[in-house]
């Protein structure tokens, strides 16, 4: 008898439960399957997002190649071209990599002020990573060595000379030249660091 009682209580209690999963789920139903295509919806986004951003990612180091592929041809005004459209078009930081690659290529043809130019454009562009603007701002400084005045030298390299830089020591051999071209031999030696 007892046996029966156990069985009759269990069966009352999985009715009782089966109509709180049924009242549940007619009350809460329509916001679980919301949820669900939600998170699939989401997913389907995330990855076609990363699809594309790999995609053009790279189409832009592609092109990116090809004109460098053409400056090492010496074809210059084809990579000219080829950077420019990628300035535009491009994807990532490649449009700011054929920008600098550019303004190299205008500095081989001569044009060096218009090359400094775009190089300190490039390293006050505070939208740019840390590392690409003092690339450029390093590079402006290299290209003043020879055409410029300790002053302007100075003036890029300057603020990569410290210790906590990492490319200081490339700022200081950058300046040393144009110290000395100038006669000025004690000014090179001004920007070294304490850290030495």
């Amino acid at each position: 008898m007892a046996n029966q009682d156990d069985s009759f209580i269990r069966e009352v209690n999985e009715e009782l439960r089966s109509e709180q999963v049924k009242a549940v789920w007619t009350r809460f139903g329509s916001v679980f399957i919301g949820i669900a295509i939600l998170i699939v919806v989401g997913t389907i986004g995330k990855v076609g997002y990363e699809y594309w951003h790999e995609t053009s990612a790279s189409q832009s180091g592609d092109e990116f190649l090809a004109a460098l592929t053409l400056s090492r041809e010496n074809k210059t005004d084809e990579a000219l071209a080829a950077l420019a459209t990628l300035e535009k078009d491009g994807y990532g930081a490649y449009p700011v990599l054929a920008k600098m690659r550019a303004a190299t290529l205008q500095a081989q043809k001569g044009d060096t002020s218009g090359a400094v130019k775009v190089f300190s454009d490039i390293s006050k562009d505070a939208a740019l990573p840390q590392a690409m603007r003092d690339a450029a701002r390093m590079r402006a400084a290299y290209l003043l060595v020879d055409t410029g005045t300790y002053e302007q030298v100075s003036a890029e390299a300057e603020q990569l000379a410290v210790p906590a830089n990492g490319m200081r020591h490339s700022a200081l051999r950058g300046s040393r030249p144009c110290s000395l071209q100038g006669r000025r031999y004690g000014q090179g030696q001004d920007l070294v660091p304490a850290d030495r």
